[in-house]
């Protein structure tokens, strides 16, 4: 096996790819998930998960499997956050786009505009990123953080 099982991953609403380390060790019950193993089922799905344009990687890595935390580091992934049992480590691959994963813990805040022409038509725009069904919704986005609301505003409508 020179990549990870779909089966050993899901893509979130963002297009990112999280890894769930105990479906990887289940879908190999004759072997065990040891460093060497583990970078080549890594390094074959990093090429494999970039061409298909997926935007981020997550690893949420348990205690059992911390041997595996400084490969991922020697990577390029970085730590997002960590609670009791485990830590979750993040990598942005889409290189065209701008790494917009929120720091942890963060609130978004989001802006949006009303935006009417002289026939009292109101500007919508289609979600990007949706779950299920696309949506239409008034002009707007998050602000980064530190950023004046009426800045966020005229950036994003």
């Amino acid at each position: 096996m020179s990549a990870f099982l779909p089966s050993d991953y899901s893509i979130d609403k963002y297009n990112g790819v999280n890894i769930d380390l105990d479906k990887v060790s289940e879908s190999m019950p004759d072997a065990t998930l040891d460093s060497t193993i583990f970078l080549q089922l890594l390094n074959g799905s990093l090429k494999e998960w970039h061409d298909k344009g997926y935007r981020a990687i997550w690893f949420t890595v348990k205690l059992a499997n911390a041997n595996l935390v400084p490969l991922l580091v020697k990577t390029g992934f970085d730590y997002h956050h960590a609670k009791s049992g485990y830590v979750t480590l993040v990598k942005w691959i889409k290189q065209d786009e701008p790494n917009n994963i929120p720091s942890y813990p963060y609130t978004n805040i989001g802006v949006g505009g009303l935006v009417m022409n002289s026939k009292d038509e109101i500007l919508v725009v289609k979600e990007k990123y949706h779950l299920g069904y696309p949506f239409w919704k008034f002009p707007g986005g998050y602000a980064n953080q530190g950023e004046d609301f009426g800045k966020t505003a005229e950036r994003e409508v």
